[in-house]
C-alpha cells in the first residue's frame, strides 16, 4: 500500500502570461474525504509547493481547494495534485521541456516528500 499519492500535471490557462506552480487538495466541503486525511492532503501540498518553488524558482500559487478532481475526491490517504507549470506560457513551456528544469522539478518533489515525512 502507498503512504501518499501525488498526481503531476502541466497546467493551462487562457491567459498566456500566467506562470507558476500550485497544488490542489479536496475542500472542507468534500464529504468523501475525512477531516484527518484532508489536513494531511493540505500539509503534503504545502510541502510539495514550497520545495518545488525553492528548487525551480517558480511562482508559488500555494495549495488550492478543488473538488472537481476525481482522483482526490475519495482518497483515504494524503493526496495532492501538483501543477508544475503552465504549458500555455511560452517561456514556462520551454523550461518544462528542458532536461535541466525537469531535474529541478524532480528534486523539488523529492524534497517535498522528504519534508512531508520529517
Amino acid at each position: 500500500l502507498a503512504d501518499i499519492v501525488i498526481h503531476i500535471h502541466g497546467n493551462a490557462d487562457e491567459r498566456s502570461n500566467i506562470a507558476g506552480i500550485m497544488a490542489f487538495t479536496p475542500s472542507d466541503d468534500n464529504s468523501f474525504v475525512s477531516a484527518k486525511v484532508l489536513e494531511e492532503c493540505r500539509r503534503l501540498g504545502k510541502a510539495l509547493t514550497d520545495k518545488l518553488a525553492e528548487s525551480t524558482g517558480a511562482k508559488n500559487w500555494g495549495v488550492i481547494s478543488n473538488d472537481n478532481l476525481t482522483a482526490l475526491n475519495w482518497t483515504t490517504i494524503p493526496a495532492s495534485h501538483i501543477e508544475v507549470g503552465y504549458l500555455t506560457n511560452a517561456d514556462e513551456e520551454k523550461l518544462l521541456i528542458s532536461a535541466d528544469y525537469q531535474a529541478r522539478i524532480v528534486k523539488g518533489i523529492a524534497d517535498g516528500i522528504d519534508a512531508y515525512f520529517e
